[in-house]
């Protein structure tokens, strides 16, 4: 099957309206469900900003989206594995009355991933959202930027406790994704650190990246002007092996990886 495309949706969605539209596609086959997790907003292309403060928040999104689908294409043929990229789902708005239109906030973003990522029922994830909205209010540095990480540490430090508390009192209505990919550099996102915390808790099989850095360029050239690809390998984010014959090892977490404050 391949990735799932998240790009023909657009409009207005509360996350468990836009994850009852894609659930028919988690599910429909017997294919092994792959989760990509990694940074969107932070990682990778965010380290762009010591040397360029000018670049912008799209330009990050866009910057970690095309590695993130290069970094996949080196993977190998996904045909017969079911793949979710997230960075795929791009800008959404939440339902208004009015004219303005509201943007997704963090909290909305990661509610729809856990979703997608324990492939609960629709009728469930309905239930989560409602739960959510109750205890995402008091939630107050999730969507802060500005704020100071170790604060929003505690934050996302709540929400992963209310999922997984959730979660495993349904665990009969949930099908959890089979393995979870974690990008380079993934480490330095408090989204995908929180990803992978869940998926530890609720049994995904969780594996981190270990990179032969010339086997990938080899394997896929079009990384070699990767602007994000080159500031990993500047900043020594990558996790590299010398193993001559494998551009790529996946390997699995055996602890649950920690919220990292710088």
């Amino acid at each position: 099957m391949g990735l799932i495309n998240f790009l023909q949706y657009s409009g207005e969605f509360h996350p468990d309206e836009l994850y009852e539209k894609v659930y028919p596609d988690l599910v429909e086959n017997n294919f092994q469900t792959i989760y990509v997790s990694g940074g969107l907003t932070t990682s990778g292309a965010e380290h762009l900003k010591k040397t360029q403060p000018q670049i912008s928040l799209i330009d990050i999104i866009q910057l970690n989206t095309a590695f993130a689908e290069n970094f996949l294409n080196t993977l190998g043929d996904n045909q017969d594995k079911t793949v979710i990229l997230p960075h795929h789902l791009g800008k959404l708005h939440l339902p208004t009355t009015n004219e303005q239109k509201l943007t997704w906030g963090q909290g909305e973003y990661l509610a729809f991933w856990v979703m997608v990522i324990t492939r609960c029922t629709p009728t469930l994830a309905t239930k989560f959202w409602k739960f959510l909205q109750k205890k995402i209010s008091s939630l107050h540095k999730l969507n802060d930027f500005s704020a100071h990480k170790s604060d929003r540490i505690k934050d996302y430090h709540l929400l992963e406790s209310l999922v997984i508390s959730f979660f495993k009192k349904h665990t009969n209505n949930i099908k959890i994704v089979h393995q979870m990919w974690t990008l380079p550099d993934a480490q330095h996102s408090l989204g995908s650190t929180l990803e992978q915390r869940i998926g530890y808790e609720l049994g995904v099989q969780v594996l981190s990246t270990q990179v032969n850095p010339d086997l990938i360029l080899t394997k896929n050239p079009k990384l070699a002007s990767d602007p994000v690809y080159k500031i990993l390998l500047q900043l020594n984010f990558l996790d590299t092996i010398a193993h001559p014959h494998q551009a790529i090892n996946l390997l699995p977490q055996t602890t649950k990886v920690n919220y990292l404050i710088n």
